[in-house]
């Protein structure tokens, strides 16, 4: 039964973030030793053999909920995606009430 709940999850917040995203891409998962340097997107990101558009990163994504751009997810800003809204207190690790691009990478830890 979890196998079946953490797939369901996987899928909400896949097609979640492709809505967030313009509809371009699902955002990419980052191992949980990467650093939030590791997760900026690479400077020139080429395009398939498809010829489709790069997925975008979870900085990507975490830029785009980032209305004020202050590297910080606040409950309203993180609203706009209903599965970060919902693990957002488990995310505030620092519990200051906000979710630095770190906290917001440890999303995909509630969809596994």
């Amino acid at each position: 039964m979890r196998m079946k709940v953490s797939n369901v999850a996987s899928a909400i917040l896949g097609a979640t973030l492709l809505l967030a995203s313009g509809g371009s891409a699902i955002a990419q998962a980052v191992p949980p030793e990467s650093s939030a340097q590791d997760m900026l997107p690479p400077p020139q990101a080429s395009t398939g053999a498809s010829g489709a558009a790069p997925l975008p990163t979870m900085s990507e994504s975490f830029a785009d909920l980032d209305r004020d751009k202050d590297g910080a997810l606040t409950p309203s800003e993180a609203d706009r995606n209903q599965n970060v809204a919902m693990a957002f207190k488990r995310l505030d690790a620092s519990h200051d009430g906000t979710l630095d691009l770190a906290e917001f990478a440890q999303l995909r830890r509630y969809n596994n």
